[in-house]
C-alpha cells in the first residue's frame, strides 16, 4: 500500500498540480485539499461493502443483574445476525424496534426464553440486552472495524514523538513518550510498555482519517488515487477518465471470492457478467436486458 504522502504527490502530478513534500502539516491550499479528499474518500469506500479484512470479533462479559455494556471503540457497523450467547449457545436476536424496546420497559411485553438486544445512546454505543442475564455469560458477534487507516509498521530506530502513532501485528499503538524505538516490538493489548525507546500505549479506538504522511489506507490506494484525481478533476475542470466506481467493485471482488457485484447485461442474448474479477459470457435467460 502507498502512504498518504506518495498518494497525495501521484494524484497532484496526474492532475498537473504541484503539492508539499509533507502533507500533515502543510499550509498549500492544493495539498490540504487532496489530504481532505483523501480522508473524505477513504471513508466512504469503507461504507461502500462490508470489506472482510476490516472485520473483527467483539466479545460482551455479560453478568447477573446487568442489562447494558458498552460495545467496543473501534466499531463502525455491526452484522446485526452474528450476536450469540456462546455459553448457553443460544442466537441473541435483533436489534429491537423502538416499540418492542418500549414495551420491555414496561407496557406488557412477554419473555422469550431467547435474547434480544438493541443499540442504544449515541457517544457510547450501549448495548442493552434483554432478558437481564440471570447469570454470567459470553456474548459474541462480528462487526467491521473503524480502522481503514492504518500508522506506520512499527520498526526499531523509528523517530517518535508524542501522541504519534504506530502498528504492529494487527494491534494499534500511541507514544506516551518520545524518541528513539528499541529493539523490542510492542505486543502487549492492554495499558503502556517500553520498547526500549519509547513508550506505547495499547490503542482500541478508532483510526478514521490520515493523521500523518506515513499512514496508509487500508482498502486500495490505487482506488483511493483514482477517487481524488476525478474529485480534483471535476472541481478544476480538468479532462479525467472515470472508472472509480468500477474499480472499486473489483477491489472488492478480489477480496470476496465468488462474490458477484453486477451483471453487466447481454447482447443478442449473450449474458455478461461479472463475478470475483471474472467476466463471464454465456447464453442468456429470457429477454435482452
Amino acid at each position: 500500500m502507498a502512504t498518504l504522502l506518495e498518494i497525495v504527490t501521484n494524484v497532484g502530478q496526474r492532475a498537473g498540480y504541484s503539492v508539499d513534500t509533507s502533507v500533515t502539516t502543510s499550509v498549500d491550499q492544493t495539498t490540504v485539499q487532496l489530504r481532505a479528499m483523501a480522508n473524505d474518500i477513504i471513508k466512504r469506500m469503507s461504507y461502500a461493502y462490508e470489506w472482510p479484512h476490516l472485520f473483527r470479533s467483539g466479545r460482551i462479559d455479560f453478568l447477573t443483574g446487568v442489562s447494558t455494556y458498552a460495545l467496543p471503540a473501534d466499531l463502525s457497523e455491526y452484522h446485526f445476525d452474528s450476536f450469540w450467547n456462546q455459553s448457553t449457545k443460544w442466537r441473541i436476536f435483533g436489534p429491537l424496534s423502538e416499540s418492542d424496546y418500549a414495551s420491555i420497559q414496561g407496557y406488557g411485553l412477554v419473555a422469550y426464553p431467547y435474547g434480544q438486544f438493541q443499540l442504544r445512546g449515541i457517544t457510547d454505543k450501549e448495548f442493552y440486552i434483554y432478558p437481564t442475564p440471570s447469570k454470567n455469560a459470553v456474548g459474541v458477534f462480528e462487526y467491521m472495524s473503524a480502522r481503514y487507516v492504518k500508522p506506520r509498521t512499527w520498526a526499531a530506530g523509528q523517530t517518535a514523538t508524542i501522541g504519534s502513532y504506530t502498528f504492529y501485528n494487527g494491534n494499534y499503538y500511541t507514544a506516551a513518550t518520545a524518541g528513539t524505538t528499541g529493539a523490542t516490538p510492542p505486543t502487549w493489548t492492554t495499558g503502556t510498555q517500553s520498547d526500549g525507546g519509547v513508550s506505547w500505549t495499547y490503542y482500541a479506538g478508532k483510526y478514521e482519517t490520515f493523521l500523518a504522511d506515513t499512514d496508509e489506507p487500508l482498502i486500495s490506494s490505487l482506488v483511493l488515487e483514482q477517487g481524488m484525481l476525478e474529485t480534483f478533476a471535476s472541481q478544476h475542470g480538468i479532462p479525467c477518465d472515470i472508472s472509480y466506481d468500477t474499480d472499486l467493485d473489483e477491489a472488492y471482488q478480489r477480496r470476496v471470492p465468488g462474490q458477484m457485484l453486477y451483471a453487466g447485461g447481454s447482447y443478442s442474448g449473450i449474458l455478461i457478467q461479472s463475478r470475483s474479477g471474472v467476466v463471464s459470457f454465456g447464453k442468456g435467460f429470457g429477454p435482452n436486458w
